[in-house]
């Protein structure tokens, strides 16, 4: 695992530098970490791209890999847009992404229904459907490009993209947690429960993925 492979005074200077937003010290920070990634630090999401937890502080924060491949069929999502419930501090480490910021309102017509993300004791992640209903409109599209930093705020709604002939990779830093209550916004017609087991990764690709984090 990548933890053992530094300190946790490393971590925590690693920290500071997402704290201060120094994108040079966070780079630095990166450049050493991602020689380290092996293929039992990735997951697959259900938003479509590989995380490793890189470390959990003791007071909920954690950093965090994200990689979308451009090799393989990657998995389209049926439902991207969400808020956190912690500030997203990502760095681009590599290719680009673009994030969309959604404006919500109970206003008619309604878009999208309100649904309650959960995982259960095996990793499955699960969404039900709510009886409440949104208005969600698109207020900004930024694209954010390698050696860049962005902040998502806990209070906004968001979409995060990466084109399929993209490989691209990001560190984030989940800052200031409260209780989890991650929302998610789906299709009005929508079902009333979406299950996602942990699915087996591909080899071929997460070797691909290895290979291609560090060059």
């Amino acid at each position: 695992m990548i933890k053992n492979q530094f300190t946790n005074n490393f971590f925590e200077s690693f920290r500071d530098s997402y704290i201060k937003r120094n994108v040079k010290e966070i780079s630095s920070y990166c450049n050493s970490i991602i020689t380290h990634l092996n293929k039992q630090d990735l997951i697959l999401h259900p938003l479509g791209f590989y995380y490793c937890n890189v470390f959990d502080f003791s007071n909920g924060e954690k950093i965090r890999i994200h990689i979308w491949s451009d090799k393989g069929n990657r998995i389209i999502p049926l439902m991207d847009i969400h808020n956190h419930y912690y500030n997203v501090i990502s760095f681009v480490f590599k290719g680009y992404v673009y994030n969309t910021i959604y404006d919500v309102t109970e206003n008619e017509p309604f878009t999208h229904t309100l649904y309650q993300g959960s995982y259960d004791k095996n990793g499955k992640r699960i969404l039900e459907k709510t009886d409440e209903k949104f208005n969600l409109i698109p207020l900004k599209k930024n694209k954010i490009s390698q050696g860049e930093l962005y902040i998502i705020d806990k209070s906004e709604v968001h979409k995060g993209e990466v084109p399929e002939s993209q490989f691209s990779i990001t560190f984030v830093f989940t800052e200031k947690p409260v209780e989890p209550n991650p929302q998610v916004f789906g299709r009005i017609n929508g079902k009333d429960t979406y299950e996602f087991p942990l699915i087996e990764v591909n080899n071929e690709e997460i070797e691909y993925i290895i290979e291609n984090a560090s060059a």
